[in-house]
């Protein structure tokens, strides 16, 4: 049946309007899935650039314990530095985890071990073990409290977690 577009379908008769509709749909699905497969990598790409800036805020208030002597800290700013490392690390491989999916990725695991293994294998970051000791660091800390392991944990956010984190996001702030 051949379909003039220039009659409207107020025009039609029954018999020629069916038709005439499912052309259309089928000429909108057609153009639908295109746009909808655009919006999705739009979303990915904002989704990880959402994130990427809440790690930014996140790490710059961790950096701050560049700027202090562990020592001399209360402890209830001992605990604040570590919570900030805590959600620090959350959204640091949270970021990665969507900058890969982003950028192709198939993550088939979400959590932060194979996040980290992936983004160690594409060269994201470039001292996966550090990231691995990170992990497992926030799992003592959420498991166990032991003041010893506490503050051994601070001493190795500052001098060697935070400039891991650092060096990550300085990669992600270039892209």
């Amino acid at each position: 049946m051949h379909i003039d577009p220039r009659v409207g379908l107020d025009e039609m008769s029954c018999d020629q309007s069916l038709p005439f509709i499912e052309f259309l749909r089928e000429r909108l699905q057609k153009i639908k899935v295109p746009i909808k497969r655009k919006i999705m990598e739009i979303e990915k790409e904002i989704r990880w650039r959402q994130r990427f800036q809440n790690f930014s805020r996140a790490i710059v208030l961790l950096m701050e314990i560049e700027e202090n002597t562990l020592d001399t800290l209360k402890p209830i700013e001992q605990e604040g530095f570590i919570q900030r490392f805590e959600y620090t690390l959350e959204l640091a491989w949270k970021t990665v985890k969507d900058y890969l999916t982003e950028q192709g990725h198939v993550i088939t695991e979400a959590s932060p071990k194979p996040i980290i293994k992936k983004a160690f294998e594409v060269g994201v970051i470039t001292d996966g073990q550090v990231f691995i000791d990170m992990i497992e660091a926030r799992n003592l800390l959420a498991h166990t409290y032991d003041f010893d392991r506490f503050s051994a944990i601070l001493v190795k956010v500052q001098k060697e977690f935070l400039p891991a984190l650092k060096t990550l996001y300085a990669f992600l702030a270039e892209k």
